[in-house]
This record gives C-alpha cells, sequence and structure tokens, in this order.
C-alpha cells in the first residue's frame, strides 16, 4: 500500500480536533481538501474513520486503531527530520527577507523562539520593499520572506507563497480623529482626512490608494514614510491617519480599528523550490505560532 504522508497528518489533525473545518485551519488548507483526504484514506484501507451527524464528528473503532498506530510513528518521524536538522545546520546561515513592518515585533520574536535557535544556525533579517524582497528570493540572495499579498497580478511569480493569516485591514488613527464608535467603522468616516502613505513600496501604495478608490473615499496625503514605524510616529504626532499592519502594536496615542466590510490582509511566507530548507520551515511554523496565540495584534484596538 502506498501510504501518503501529507494525508496521514490531515487525517491526525481531524482525529486530534474532531473537526473538519478546524483541521484546516490548524493545516492552513482548504476544508473541502480535508474531507477529499479523508474519504480518499478511507478507500485505501476499506475501513470508515469517522462519523460524522447532528452530535459532530466521532472516530470509529478502526479510527481509533489507526491513531494508536500512526499517531506515533508520524512523531517519530517529525523528530527525527528535526533532530538531523539540528546536527547539520550547525553555524549555518539563514537569510531572511521581510518587510519593515514585520521587523518590530513578529519576526524577531519568532527568530527568538526556542524551536528557531535549537537548530544552531545564525538568523539575519534584512528589511526591503516587496520588489527587493522578491528580487532577492529569486536570485537566491534570501531563503525565505515574509510579506502581505498585493493586489498585483504576478507580483510574486516564480516563488511558492504559504498564507500565515488572515486579518482584516486595520486602520491607525490620532485619538483625536477616531471615531467613537467601536470598531468596525465606516469607510466614510475617513472621507477627507489627512493621511500618511508608504513611500518604500510601490505595490502596497497602490493598494492602499485603491481601496480609497473603490469606496468613492477621498483623504489628503500630507506625508509619506519609509517603514511602518515612521507612519505611525506620525499618526502619534497627529499628522493624519494611516493603514497599519494588524499584527503591529500601535503606539501610545494611536488608535487602531478594523473597517466595516471586513476586507481581508494575508500574512505571507514566501520562497523558492517546492519545499523550504529545514531552517527556514522552522522559523515558518515559529511565526505562524505567533501569530496564532494572537500576540501580534495591534495595542489600542476599538
Amino acid at each position: 500500500m502506498d501510504v501518503n504522508l501529507a494525508r496521514l497528518r490531515i487525517f491526525l489533525a481531524v482525529a486530534d480536533t474532531l473537526h473538519f473545518g478546524r483541521a484546516a485551519r490548524r493545516l492552513r488548507i482548504a476544508q473541502p481538501s480535508v474531507s477529499q483526504q479523508i474519504a480518499r484514506l478511507e478507500r485505501q484501507t476499506g475501513c470508515l474513520l469517522f462519523v460524522r451527524d447532528s452530535r459532530g464528528v466521532r472516530l470509529t473503532a478502526a479510527g481509533e486503531d489507526l491513531v494508536r498506530r500512526v499517531g506515533p510513528a508520524v512523531r517519530q518521524l517529525d523528530a527525527a527530520v528535526e533532530d538531523f536538522a539540528r546536527s547539520h545546520m550547525s553555524g549555518a546561515v539563514l537569510r531572511v527577507g521581510l518587510l519593515s513592518s514585520l521587523a518590530s515585533y513578529v519576526v524577531p520574536v519568532a527568530a527568538a523562539s526556542s524551536r528557531v535557535r535549537a537548530l544552531g544556525v545564525e538568523t539575519t533579517l534584512r528589511e526591503s520593499s516587496l520588489g527587493v524582497l522578491v528580487q532577492g528570493l529569486l536570485a537566491g540572495d534570501l531563503d525565505v520572506g515574509f510579506c502581505y499579498r498585493t493586489a498585483e497580478t504576478g507580483a510574486l511569480d516564480g516563488l511558492r507563497a504559504t498564507v500565515l493569516d488572515r486579518r482584516p485591514v486595520t486602520v491607525a488613527l490620532p485619538r483625536r480623529l477616531a471615531p467613537d464608535e467601536e470598531s468596525p467603522w465606516r469607510w466614510s468616516a475617513l472621507d477627507d482626512l489627512a493621511w500618511i502613505m508608504p513611500s518604500a513600496s510601490r505595490q502596497y501604495r497602490e493598494d492602499m490608494a485603491a481601496r480609497f478608490e473603490r469606496r468613492g473615499v477621498r483623504v489628503h496625503v500630507v506625508a509619506e514614510a519609509t517603514t511602518l514605524s515612521g507612519q505611525l510616529a506620525l499618526v502619534a504626532a497627529g499628522v493624519g491617519g494611516t493603514f497599519t499592519s494588524p499584527w503591529v502594536p500601535v503606539p501610545p496615542g494611536v488608535c487602531a480599528g478594523t473597517m466595516e466590510d471586513g476586507e481581508q490582509l494575508e500574512l505571507l511566507a514566501v520562497h523558492r523550490g517546492e519545499v523550504p530548507r529545514a531552517d527556514a520551515a522552522a522559523l515558518v511554523s515559529a511565526v505562524r505560532e505567533v501569530v496564532d496565540r494572537g500576540r501580534g495584534g495591534p495595542v489600542g484596538l476599538r
């Protein structure tokens, strides 16, 4: 029998959560894919593994037996691969590209985690615009990158992108300009406001301008900054509002809120090739853990 390891991982995730949707979110795949893989595994083994009814999802006796048999084997395989990586990567350098907005919290916290430090690699973080990050990955000057998805078609051509998290588009305003109501805020509340734009990444600047255009909102661009920390400093000084990252804390004096129609921003890990090298994969997993814990949410969210 040709055993598909990815299919077994999906089975174990469903067995652990007893919920197809939660298993899909944990694995970062679509729920229909989870159902399809479970159905294929049931056909492959000739056994019904789960019972789904009005009470939820339950393991059958065969399913419980499969968990007992393959669970330890998969965990042992994972441990063996991690042990191999630790023993052979000591002294290696992991070159990480990231946007400046991710350099202040999410990625540094993940890079300092025990999961990454245990590999014994030196991690170097290189802040850049999206265009420079993509060029670095394609040229082999970077091993992995972290960015947001952009509306520009083809911006990530030649790279593999993994969605680590999705959160609503977030706006940062001086407290005196923030709407009185709790977020999500109406887009019309931003009409005629002074606005601060990023100057480093053309793609993200165009995405931001398009958000206003689609909703018929007019703002007055009064300042630009090369980094998100610079944009937020101007917001804290009362200069105007800006779009901020949902994964970055905002400084005192700044109020962050989501917008009414729930437009989502995607946090991505990008790399060349089908599979990232082991240390890059460990960092990606650590970043996912940081955002899953919600520790990267914007402080001051209303």
